[in-house]
């Protein structure tokens, strides 16, 4: 066999592997529900302590807030933090807690300054804090559906240690946030409905739900201070107890609103940097998940199958953009009418972080600049102000 002809089965190998991933990620999609919902055995509803660590006023902020007050469970404490005394976040939320009585509610000043990722600089104080052993934490830009509460609960059994679910946009309202709709709803959310059904250990943060006295048996915050990618972090310190990541079957939501086109890149290189130091093998397997570089392949192997480059690299794309709308469309995630376009765009954006992804180990998050992971500073006693005001008794 010549060097050309090799080259050509070589492409012809890439373009099978990618195009099998694609369809068996797509499948998983769609059956995620079904075999997470039968997976999810746990009867009881121990008492919750729920933590909203807030920073931004972003949008469907109000909504995402009340998604979470509103959720019918027997018995749980909010704890809100904020690194702040006060912002646009916190007062906003002042007043929607003021009005959802149904939980008890305290707001936490968190200062601490230990951890790599200012998330869990922010979460220290309402995980020492809670009430109560099981924690649930929700960014505060994550919108809960009626009973996802209770569903993320029903898979806390006793070999799981952390829950999360598949995050998924609505409301994009401008075309650099339709990019970002087709990176969750189309590259990301498959990807992770086949690590769901492995039961791979991969933490996902939008939120999460564990037990206290397991993550102090893990090592406890300090456990996860060396990395931005805190979930992930997580996730591996639960599961050298035996301990299994596990992701309910409901999915949750994100608001997206409008974007910044280099907000929206500066959010998946974050997002790719992380992969890339917690899960090596599996960030430099995401090629496959490219529909461009499938588009080169097949176009080198064309000519075994007696097609023109152009054919076979354009049949590829289409055929890649028509699964995943196949998908969303089942799942009622929308297609909107720029759909091709954003996919196209998606498609260059995505192999360009990935490349760059190997370059650098800063992080732009929340308009500051970190290095993805390091050597924590030695651990400080976080900083926490309960505000009187917002105590009361629980009405239930």
């Amino acid at each position: 066999m010549t060097l050309g002809g090799a080259i050509e089965w070589i492409a012809a190998a890439w373009w099978v592997v990618a195009f099998g991933f694609l369809w068996l990620s797509v499948l998983a999609a769609l059956v995620h529900p079904v075999v997470q919902r039968r997976r999810a055995r746990r009867k009881d509803l121990p008492a919750l302590s729920l933590v909203v660590p807030v920073k931004a006023l972003d949008c469907g902020f109000q909504r995402a807030q009340e998604s979470l007050l509103t959720q019918v469970y027997p018995e749980a404490e909010l704890l809100v933090s904020a690194a702040e005394d006060d912002s646009p976040a916190l007062a906003a939320i002042r007043d929607i807690v003021a009005r959802f009585t149904k939980f008890p509610a305290r707001i936490l000043r968190s200062s601490g300054h230990f951890a790599a990722s200012p998330k869990l600089n922010n979460l220290a104080a309402p995980f020492a804090e809670a009430r109560h052993d099981t924690i649930f934490m929700k960014d505060s830009n994550t919108i809960l559906a009626p009973g996802d509460l209770e569903a993320a609960v029903r898979h806390l059994t006793h070999d799981a240690g952390l829950v999360v679910a598949v995050p998924v946009a609505v409301d994009a309202r401008n075309f650099a946030a339709r990019i970002e709709e087709s990176i969750m709803n189309g590259a990301h959310a498959r990807v992770l409905t086949v690590a769901s059904l492995l039961e791979l250990e991969v933490g996902v943060g939008k939120f999460m739900l564990f037990r206290r006295s397991d993550l102090d048996r893990a090592g406890g915050i300090a456990a996860l201070a060396s990395t931005v990618g805190e979930d992930n972090a997580m996730g591996k310190a639960l599961a050298r107890l035996g301990l299994k990541t596990v992701f309910s079957h409901k999915v949750v939501r994100q608001e997206l609103g409008s974007r910044r086109f280099a907000d929206v890149y500066d959010r998946q290189m974050r997002w790719a940097i992380i992969r890339r130091d917690e899960e090596r093998i599996a960030f430099l397997l995401e090629l496959f998940n490219f529909a461009f570089p499938a588009a080169i392949a097949a176009a080198i192997a064309a000519p075994l199958v007696g097609l023109t480059a152009l054919t076979a690299a354009a049949a590829t794309i289409t055929g890649w953009f028509a699964a995943e709308t196949l998908l969303l469309l089942s799942k009622g995630w929308g297609v909107p009418l720029v759909s091709p376009v954003a996919f196209l765009c998606r498609e260059i954006m995505l192999p360009c972080i990935w490349l760059n992804g190997w370059l650098t180990n800063n992080v732009v998050w929340a308009q500051g600049t970190y290095v993805a992971n390091s050597k924590s500073d030695s651990p400080q006693t976080p900083v926490f102000e309960p505000l009187a005001s917002v105590r009361r008794n629980s009405d239930l």
